[in-house]
């Protein structure tokens, strides 16, 4: 039977495509591999990103199957379109020049060979920002509560940080904390909705809910409360916000409490965001980041039995061409007797922070397994460098089975006082980290400041643990911290003193 000239187009088209990829034309390439490094446990971690899921139910360019990821068979369903059999569909346009063509299909396969960042963007439209400010009120509440807090358009006197926000429109409820000015930003369906600000868990016998406001979202433009517009919502490139450079490095004082240990205060000798070399995951160098316990000597002159954890909270990240960074796994510096190493809590599929707009918000999620990195040191660092005998250290945990991120651009452009110095060109970046180890979940729920071609400049967030099945915001408070920038020395530039 003779086939349709329609499916041997489509059939002529795909194995071109796949030619172009493996080739050398249209800008393609290929990661080029040693022995040693197709041997290596690290070059077994998928190249390919998480699924990437929008918070508000929309839809994502390429995915035609709607799947949250990008595969082969979004591409044929493009390509399908191209040749007649299939109608249109506004997520087919992936490479954005307002048709369908071979180019789509093209930028969908590259995302799945892992050439360029997965998600590509938002289709489908339909949404809005709201953004706005939560205020302390005055007075009693009609109850005779606690006076209740006010939803305003332009930053209160008394602003009111990590208050729980509610948008409701229809059966939708989108939900955002507030950060520390009072400020929070989401993107929700356009139309008329609801806002409600709740108090934050600690300040529920200063404060109760205001009232509520009915607002108008319009699409494609940023609503406040009032009802007005400024225009559509910004988009930022997180690489522009979180420079990478071999021995950068970050000094940061704070307070926070634990549950077994009490409250503490950070006094400005604790390094954070050292980069001290890089590895190679699935072919691509990766850049190996770690926070050093107290003041290594190795560390402070960074200017040009069983196992002990020495420097933790570390990153395994890489920036893309696009200003988004992916993230292949965790990692602390281990002190063994006298033999120090990198263990590594690997993403099986990397989680990446992408180029985000205000308001929107993503979650994907990734199992972990734990191996041990080899890394290639900066220049003048040695791993026992990061070493100090008065500082803390604490045994080896394992790795979580797996791991959810939630990430939103929160706010743009607020002004943030450290010891390092003023920042006005900043983002606000709200994360929250779902870990899951045996029957436990360990949520972090963090709000981070970062200045444009500097980093993190202040945070505050806090964690709980719940059991598995119970719902977020259920479970029990482990810790809450704050902390701000008092040194860093970025791209050979320094800010603040060197403590």
């Amino acid at each position: 039977m003779k086939q349709p000239k329609s499916v041997a187009i489509l059939t002529l088209l795909l194995v071109v495509i796949a030619l172009w990829l493996v080739g050398c034309g249209g800008g393609g390439s290929r990661a080029v591999t040693t022995p040693a490094e197709r041997k290596s446990p690290a070059s077994r971690t998928s190249p390919h990103p998480a699924e990437v899921r929008l918070a508000n139910g929309g839809a994502l360019l390429g995915d035609l199957d709607g799947d949250g990821n990008a595969t082969v068979g979004d591409a044929i369903k493009i390509l399908r379109i191209v040749v007649g059999l299939d109608s249109d569909d506004p997520c087919a346009d992936a490479n954005e020049n307002g048709g369908t063509d071979v180019g789509d299909a093209i930028k969908v396969l590259r995302c799945v060979v892992g050439l360029d960042p997965w998600p590509i963007g938002e289709c489908g439209g339909g949404v809005s920002t709201v953004v706005g400010y939560v205020g302390a009120g005055v007075g009693a509440a009609q109850d005779g509560g606690p006076p209740p807090l006010q939803l305003l358009t332009d930053p209160p006197v008394e602003p009111v940080g990590m208050a729980l926000v509610k948008l409701q429109s229809g059966s939708e409820t989108v939900e955002r904390r507030t950060l520390d000015n009072g400020c929070f930003a989401a993107q929700v369906p356009a139309g008329p909705l609801t806002v409600t600000a709740y108090p934050p868990e600690d300040k529920r016998d200063q404060y109760s809910e205001s009232a509520s406001v009915n607002v108008t979202a319009v699409e494609g433009q940023v609503t406040r409360v009032d009802g007005s517009t400024a225009g559509a919502p910004p988009t930022v490139r997180p690489a522009d916000f979180f420079p990478l450079n071999l021995k950068d490095k970050r000094c940061f004082e704070g307070e926070g409490w634990e549950e077994d240990g009490g409250y503490w205060g950070w006094n400005p000798d604790d390094w954070q965001g050292i980069i001290i070399g890089t590895t190679s995951i699935a072919g691509q160098t990766a850049y190996v980041m770690v926070d050093p316990h107290g003041q290594p000597p190795g560390v402070i002159a960074m200017q040009g039995g069983s196992a002990q954890v020495i420097a933790s909270y570390g990153m395994i990240l890489r920036p893309l061409a696009d200003g988004s960074i992916m993230f292949y796994g965790r990692c602390s510096v281990v002190k063994n007797d006298s033999t120090y190493e990198v263990i590594g809590c690997m993403f099986d599929a990397p989680l990446t922070w992408p180029v985000m707009t205000l308001g929107k918000q993503y979650t994907s999620s990734t199992t972990v397994h734990q191996e041990t990195l080899s890394v290639s040191l900066a220049p003048g660092v040695s791993l026992s460098d990061l070493y100090d005998p008065s500082g803390w250290t604490s045994d080896l945990e394992p790795c979580p089975q797996s791991i959810t991120w939630t990430l939103s651009l929160a706010g743009l452009d607020i002004p943030m006082h450290t010891d390092a110095g003023d920042f006005t060109d900043t983002i606000a970046f709200s994360f929250v980290e779902e870990a899951t180890t045996g029957g436990d979940i360990i949520d972090d729920v963090e709000h981070m400041m970062f200045a444009r071609h500097v980093g993190v400049v202040a945070a505050r967030g806090f964690e709980t643990r719940r059991l598995v099945g119970q719902p977020s915001g259920s479970g029990d408070l482990i810790q809450w911290y704050w902390q701000k920038l008092v040194y860093a020395r970025v791209s050979g530039v320094e800010y603040g003193t060197p403590p």
